[in-house]
């Protein structure tokens, strides 16, 4: 109840007159979306999502708000619902809101919950009508994990310099909320239940040089992160286990031991993005560290990941109503592992090292309003990956989308 009033109370503020101001409802852009998907994998299940067996658990809404002030000062919120299976489960959220002053062309200030300017994509990866995807190449843009990505709690600060030079750098907390998406995957690995989550503050920072080469841009970002889980390690056992009485068989005790995760460590990128016409070229390369620290029942056990993760793709725009696009990405888990031997020391498959996603897309511009996509990924890898009970999961495997948009 809390939450809609508070709700209810921005979008007032948004919308009804501002004293002295000489601002009203007649100043404020409002604009949104609304989309409905459906999934379907050939083999196992994808994004926290049933999709073995097709899933219409798939949808988003968002709407925002947005007013120039003064000609330097702006200011603008989005509400965004989701879902994707266990992930959003249709819960509204503020997805962006803050305020944005313009000192000069070269230094600009937002503060409040800001966009991460990570990548080539993540500021607009909420908004599925700026590209022609369904879904974005996921060893680079996680999809179960997007409410912790696209921003932070705080403030930022950017501009454009001499020689085409664009910078932004932002300074703040992002959310890893204990039904979100990070913490559903933690759920999933370990069989545990979160209970609560911390997070410290994170610097985000961005470079993008817009080449003399037309249409051609190079850029770089780098981000940090540390964060931790309190979890329960959930298990069911017989009585008998406990009381060495095989009478007690038939009766099962549910046990949980506290756990501690705390994650840490940074991510890099480097992109470069190519248009002419109506063609569109892109690609990106990802590489990290992250340190995890695992406490079960007072005993530490400290693990690190040097993650890798690339991509290239390509969209064409054939006709005003219709354009194609394909990509292919590369995602591995710890490049100190590429073949998976540690997994398969521990009795799992050595393809949970890896995913390799070649996807196909086609996107249809209805009318100004409507837009329907269709995609197909043909998949390499069973990183991430919920195969169930299978003891000997196929590597090769297939996941279908298609997706609804009205934007208005």
């Amino acid at each position: 109840m809390k939450r809609i009033l508070y709700i209810l109370g921005i979008l007032c503020l948004a919308t009804c007159p501002v004293f002295g101001a000489g601002f009203g409802m007649d100043d404020v852009a409002i604009h949104g979306f609304v989309s409905q998907g459906y999934l379907q994998s050939s083999d196992y299940n994808f994004y926290s999502a049933e999709t073995e067996d097709g899933s219409y658990e798939f949808n988003e809404f968002g709407i925002n708000f947005s007013s120039t002030v003064t000609d330097d000062l702006r200011i603008g919120m989005q509400l965004l619902s989701r879902d994707l299976g266990e992930i959003g489960n249709n819960k509204v959220d503020i997805d962006w809101a803050f305020a944005d002053y313009a000192f000069r062309n070269w230094l600009g200030l937002r503060v409040g919950r800001v966009k991460k300017p990570d990548g080539l994509f993540n500021q607009y990866r909420d908004i599925d009508a700026t590209r022609t995807c369904i879904f974005l190449p996921p060893g680079n843009y996680r999809e179960d994990a997007r409410d912790a990505s696209l921003a932070v709690n705080g403030a930022g600060i950017y501009g454009t310099l001499p020689g085409g030079l664009e910078y932004q750098a932002t300074y703040g907390v992002f959310a890893v909320p204990k039904d979100g998406g990070v913490a559903r995957r933690l759920e999933t690995l370990m069989g545990s239940e979160v209970t609560d989550t911390k997070v410290e503050p994170s610097y985000n920072a961005w470079l993008n040089w817009r080449t003399p080469v037309s249409g051609l841009s190079v850029g770089m970002s780098a981000t940090d992160f540390d964060f931790s889980l309190d979890a329960d390690i959930v298990k069911t056992l017989p009585l008998s286990t406990f009381t060495g009485d095989p009478s007690h068989a038939a009766t099962n005790l549910e046990t949980r031991t506290p756990t501690l995760i705390k994650t840490d460590g940074a991510e890099y990128r480097l992109f470069s993005q190519y248009t002419f016409d109506n063609l569109m070229l892109a690609a990106e390369y990802l590489w990290g560290k992250h340190n995890i620290n695992t406490t079960v029942a007072g005993t530490s056990v400290q693990s690190r990941q040097e993650p890798e993760s690339w991509y290239v793709m390509a969209t064409y725009r054939f006709c005003d109503w219709f354009e194609m696009g394909t990509y292919y990405c590369k995602d591995i888990n710890d490049t100190n592992d590429r073949d998976g031997d540690s997994y398969v020391a521990r009795g799992e498959p050595k393809e949970k090292a890896w995913l390799k996603d070649w996807a196909l897309s086609a996107r249809f511009d209805i009318n100004s309003f409507w837009l329907f996509k269709l995609e197909a990924h043909f998949m390499d890898g069973l990183k991430d990956v919920d195969y169930g009970n299978d003891v000997d999961p196929s590597a090769r495997w297939q996941l279908y989308a298609a997706k609804l948009t009205y934007v208005f």
